[in-house]
């Protein structure tokens, strides 16, 4: 998963230095598994799901450090403008 990660980033990153359009964002959720309270620390990953030739897909989540617990999970489709 992780060279789709990079591809991702590498396409993404070389189109928008060369036409200065990026991906748009199309749908995006988001489930709250635990509340967080202060003081907290969290980590916060994302990865490629899914890549297409017009959109990919992103799983991102959050986790809590006090409670060593996946505190939120969520993913977004993003398409690639021409």
């Amino acid at each position: 998963m992780k060279t789709l990660d990079n591809a991702m980033c590498y396409i993404v990153g070389w189109r928008l230095k060369r036409t200065h359009i990026g991906p748009i964002w199309a749908f995006t959720q988001c489930k709250l598994k635990i509340p967080l309270t202060y003081p907290d620390h969290v980590t916060v990953g994302a990865k490629t799901r899914t890549l297409e030739k017009d959109r990919f897909t992103m799983e991102y989540t959050v986790i809590s450090h006090k409670h060593r617990k996946l505190a939120t999970l969520g993913d977004g489709v993003e398409y690639v403008t021409k």
